[in-house]
Parts: structure tokens; sequence; C-alpha cells
């Protein structure tokens, strides 16, 4: 998720009633509100922002944080070994912290909730580097870009709709107040218009940090803000911790939600670690300044726990209101399994070619 990207400009859309929303989404022909297909509880880690759904690989149950920030679904080097997955070096991944990774491993089964799938490759990466973590991974978009995907964190539920066929037909709520906000993805992750004392930045949203902060270059180039020169502070990002300054701003804005005084990190601009490949013409690079690898703002979990999302990948909208403001959802996910795909367009649509391919 974190590479050096080019964004085109994204229209926010005004604050409007929960009303308004959905007898828009009544009034429109044919417009059936998206079904429920999963729902599931969600844990805040101890002395932490971060919340975990609880999900089975193999048969075992590990804990992985909700990762809307993060296109793979990773386990950590740890809980790897002790399923006993072969781990094969074939991949290519920087953290936040600039850690170097390149593990994958086939997982054979793997369930949450009522909805399963197997026989998938899931990215292995270096335990954290924090003690005590409580999670043992992350669940990546790559479970979710084929559904609505409901944050409600005042109630600690993450619910998987059918994909809605209208504007704020998914509003399953009645807030009193809902903006939606046009959104676009880069290598699957969601990436917004927000508002910062008065510039708009283009910042991906990511609940696998615990706390919002600006890429070092955007701090100084439009605030004059210098790491070392702030608060001394850290940010927990999936499984790296990050050194960073802090500085309090004015106000931060995301759809109809504005939050006043909040504190947000500047990491320290270091350079990542030695990839330990080798190029004969040494034009790549095995280097790079964290600058280079993080977008221009991600907005973490001190943010984004004050704020209620349904994220719609298909017509690439989000909804956003504050968080508690309406009703927890009433209905049950059905009963009985359902088989799901990792990845936008899932494997079965490709299976006749493999099958054809490979005569089986």
């Amino acid at each position: 998720m974190f590479r050096k990207i080019f964004f085109a400009v994204i229209a926010l859309s005004g604050l409007t009633t929960a009303a308004a929303a959905q007898a828009a989404a009544t009034n429109t022909p044919g417009c059936v509100p998206p079904g429920l297909i999963n729902s599931l509880p969600t844990e805040q880690l101890p002395g932490s922002d971060l919340v975990t759904v609880t999900t089975s690989i193999d048969g075992n149950p590990e804990k992985l944080l909700i990762g809307i920030g993060d296109l793979s679904t990773q386990l950590w080097n740890t809980p790897a070994a002790k399923l006993d997955l072969a781990v094969l070096n074939r991949g290519r991944f920087m953290d936040a912290g600039g850690r170097f990774s390149e593990g994958v491993a086939r997982v054979g089964h793997f369930t949450q909730g009522n909805m399963e799938t197997g026989n998938f490759e899931i990215a292995v990466r270096p335990d954290p580097d924090i003690p005590n973590a409580g999670f043992d991974g992350v669940l990546g978009t790559n479970m979710m870009q084929r559904y609505d995907i409901d944050l409600d964190f005042a109630h600690r539920r993450l619910n998987f709709f059918s994909p809605e066929q209208c504007q704020g037909g998914g509003v399953y709520w009645t807030p009193n107040a809902i903006s939606s906000v046009g959104f676009v993805t880069y290598s699957g992750v969601v990436y917004v218009p927000v508002t910062l004392d008065g510039h708009t930045i283009i910042a991906l949203l990511d609940t696998t940090v615990d706390r919002t902060f600006l890429n070092p270059q955007v701090a100084e180039r439009l605030f004059g803000l210098k790491a070392d020169a702030l608060d001394a502070g850290n940010v927990i990002a999936g499984g790296a911790r990050i050194k960073a300054g802090t500085h309090r701003f004015g106000s931060l804005s995301l759809g109809g939600l504005t939050f006043n005084n909040p504190q947000i990190a500047v990491p320290f601009n270091v350079t990542t670690q030695d990839t330990g490949e080798f190029h004969a013409s040494r034009v790549l690079r095995n280097k790079y300044p964290l600058s280079e690898l993080l977008p221009p703002m991600i907005i973490g979990m001190d943010v984004l726990k004050q704020s209620h999302l349904y994220i719609s990948f298909r017509n690439q909208r989000i909804y956003v209101s504050a968080a508690g403001d309406g009703q927890a959802l009433k209905q049950q996910a059905p009963a009985g399994t359902r088989w799901f795909n990792v990845w936008k367009f899932g494997y079965d649509a490709y299976l006749p070619y493999i099958h054809k391919f490979f005569a089986l």
C-alpha cells in the first residue's frame, strides 16, 4: 500500500440527511437495499484504538486487524510458523516502518463468520516490533472488494453487504446527518479528500494505524513542519512502530464530519531497509526515503473511531456519519456458510481458463 502515487481530483459532496439519502434510494426504480451477507463482532485491543476480528486459518483461530488500508491479507511470521505454513520468498513488500519482506504462503481453508474460502496465497510479514501486540496479522481489502463494507465502530461490528444498486441504498442506520464522499482506489485501498486547516489533501483511510499522520514532505511543504522539531511520539501502523513528531492542528474534515484540534503525527523521514536485491545495471535502487513510500496523509483510528463508515467499492462511494448516530444493525446474517472469493473479481472467473490450460 505504501508507494509513490499520483492522484486525480475527487469531488467531495455536501452533508445530507439520512432521510434524503434513503428517499433517493427508495425513489430509484428497481433499487433493492443491499442484503446482509456476514456480520462479525470486532474487539478493541487493550490500550489501543485498533480493532480485530477473529478468523480461522486452516482450523486455527487467528486475530486479524481490520485493514481497509491494506490490499493483502497478512500473517506475521510467528503465527505462520505455528500453522506450519510453507513460506516462499516471492513477494515484495515494504511496510510503513520501511521494513522489507517477501514471504507468501498458501492457505488451505479460511473462514470469517459464515463466509469461507481457501487455496489462496497470504502474505507473511515480520512480527510486530511492539511487545504483546495482541493480533496475528491483517485482514486486507482482497477479502472485501466484492462487497459493501460497513464499519460500525460504536457498536463494534464489521458487516459485509451485497453491493448497493443505488446511492444511499445501504444506509440502514438512519443517522441524523450523513455525507457521501467519492473515492478512488489504488492497489485496492481507499483514498478520499480531506481538509486540514484549509488545505485539501488526498488521504488513505487505514484502520491498522492508531494515529493520523502526514507525509513528512507534505508537512514541511504545506505547514512548514519538520518532525525533529516537534514533540516526540510514535505511530503504530500494522506491525510497525514509526518514530514521529506530533503537532496539534486546528481542524480536520472528512465528509460532513469535522474533528477539532486533532493531534497529528509527522514521521521521521528514515531510509527503508535494503531489499537485498541485486541489479546489474544499478539503475534500480534498493533503499528509499520513507516519504517516497507513504501517501500524502493517512487517517488512522484516532479519527476513524469517531465515525460510522459504509464503503461501496463498486460505486466508489463512502458514506460517513458520526459514530453512534443511528441504531445498530438489527438484521441477522443468513444462517449457513457462504463461499466467497479473494480479490475483486474472484478466482472463479478465471477457473475455466486455468482448467483448460492445464487440462484439469
